[in-house]
């Protein structure tokens, strides 16, 4: 097992709706190398440590995040010490005009996505 840092894509739903709102998060792990090329790994990692809880926007609309994609995967040469799964980096990316999340990846994360790599 290694240090691994993951960066993922998130991006929030109302309802069964997109919104055009994205969260860039980079978490921590342990991992295995063959951990780290399992996107479906991945995704269930960072879904049960990095989302925020579901929660109602006062007019019975359910407010859910969810991992669209797994953008970066690197190991970390430092030993680092910590424990879970701990958030390092976020940021909230919320375009100047909507988009679908396509779009998003072609306008911010056009020349890497780490997940794509292993698609069949």
């Amino acid at each position: 097992m290694h240090t691994y840092a993951i960066t993922i894509l998130n991006q929030t739903f109302i309802g069964d709706q997109p919104e055009p709102f994205f969260d860039v998060v980079t978490f921590l792990a342990e991992l295995s190398e063959n951990q780290t090329q399992d996107i479906v790994y991945l995704k269930k990692l960072a879904t049960e440590t990095q989302l925020m809880p579901n929660y109602d926007d006062g007019s019975g609309q359910m407010v859910t995040e969810k991992v669209a994609k797994i953008l970066d995967v690197y190991e970390l040469i430092d030993e680092v010490q910590f424990e879970g799964n701990p958030e390092v980096n976020s940021r909230q990316i919320v375009p100047a005009k909507p988009m679908d999340l396509d779009q998003f990846l072609a306008t911010f994360y056009s020349d890497y996505v780490y997940e794509d790599d292993f698609k069949d």
